[in-house]
């Protein structure tokens, strides 16, 4: 009874991970650039 919390709070971890991964390869590979590096950046500071 105590491990479906966990278990939904992992998944719930997992997939933001997965959903922030996924935006930044989603919005960096069209311009062409690297997906690890530089890191993040707001649009007017770069």
């Amino acid at each position: 009874m105590l491990e479906q919390p966990f278990l939904s709070i992992f998944l719930f971890v997992v997939g933001a991970l997965l959903g922030s991964f996924g935006n930044v390869v989603i919005y960096r590979l069209p311009l062409g650039q690297n997906i690890a590096w530089p890191g993040s950046h707001c649009f007017s500071c770069k």
